[in-house]
This record gives structure tokens, C-alpha cells and sequence, in this order.
């Protein structure tokens, strides 16, 4: 019982390299199965209690991996621009930089323990969501998602930023950030 919050991460790190390959006729029942899970890992992990130092790391990990596929795929097809998708992922590759950042300078992974979602990020992940469902319904004009991803996504960016400056890892021993 304690692994399935941990399935749910492998299971949407599976569906992220399954995208770009599937029928675009499947990519509705792979996008909202990705969203299902990555919904359901953290909430069950909560509530089970069990939550792992694993599956705070592989969970972020598959929502980057979910993204970057998505984007690549609708990219190489012509749906989204090169500068769309930046401004779509700018959180995305903000929390893979300062991640890599941190662990090279405080030289351990206990600060793992400590990261949470927050709740910005929440709602950069769900506008994404919400940008590549248009792609394929093409409900509303593209650039106004995406603009609203890109402002929740700096959002969310400056508050990662700032947590890994300023927030619990500045007082973490032998950290040296400059």
C-alpha cells in the first residue's frame, strides 16, 4: 500500500515517453492520466502517510519530464513556438538549474527532506495542463494560456529562487552559494 504514491510517479514518468509516440487520438487519455497522477502520488502519499525522500525527488522530476515531452512533441509538430514553450517551462527549467545549483554547492542531499510544492508551482502545473489540452481542443486563443502560465510560472520561479537563496538551504552547514 505504501508504493502506490510511488507507481503513480513511475507510471507518470512512463507516460511522459509514451507522448510523443502515441496516436494524437490517445494524447487526451495520456495528458489527463498524467494530471490524474500527478494529482494522486502526493495527495495518497499525505494521507497513507508515505511520503519518501524518493518520492519527493522522482515527483518533480516526472512533472518536468511530463512537461518537456509535451512541449517537444507539440514543438516538433508546429503547435507551439520555440519562444511559447520557453516562457511555458521558465519555472520548469528555473527548479532543474537551482536544484543542480544547490546540490553542487551544498555538496549533500539533506535538504531534500525539506522541499514542499508550493502553491504557485501547483497552479503553473495546471495552467500547463491546461495549455496542452488547448493545443489539442484549441479552446481559447493559445497566447492568452500561455501568457497566464508564463505569469504563474515567474511566479512560481521567483519563490523557488528565493527559497533556495534565502529559505532553509542558506542555514544548511558548509553551504556556500557565492
Amino acid at each position: 500500500m505504501k508504493s502506490i504514491p510511488n507507481l503513480l510517479t513511475i507510471l507518470r514518468v512512463l507516460l511522459a515517453l509514451m507522448f510523443p509516440f502515441v496516436d494524437p487520438g490517445q494524447r487526451l487519455l495520456i495528458l489527463t492520466s498524467a494530471l490524474l497522477t500527478e494529482f494522486l502520488d502526493g495527495f495518497i502519499a499525505r494521507i497513507i502517510n508515505a511520503e519518501t525522500v524518493w518520492g519527493r525527488v522522482a515527483d518533480p522530476i516526472a512533472d518536468r519530464l511530463v512537461a518537456a515531452s509535451v512541449a517537444l512533441t507539440f514543438f516538433l509538430e508546429g503547435s507551439l513556438s520555440g519562444a511559447q514553450i520557453f516562457v511555458l517551462l521558465i519555472r520548469d527549467i528555473t527548479v532543474v538549474v537551482g536544484l543542480a545549483l544547490t546540490i553542487f554547492y551544498v555538496r549533500h542531499l539533506d535538504f531534500i527532506k525539506d522541499l514542499k510544492p508550493s502553491f504557485w508551482g501547483k497552479v503553473t502545473t495546471a495552467t500547463q495542463y491546461l495549455v496542452f489540452l488547448n493545443v489539442l481542443f484549441n479552446w481559447v486563443p493559445q497566447n492568452l494560456l500561455i501568457g497566464l502560465a508564463c505569469t504563474f510560472s515567474i511566479m512560481a520561479a521567483i519563490l523557488y529562487v528565493n527559497n533556495f537563496l534565502f529559505g532553509k538551504l542558506h542555514k544548511t552547514r558548509n553551504t556556500r552559494f557565492f
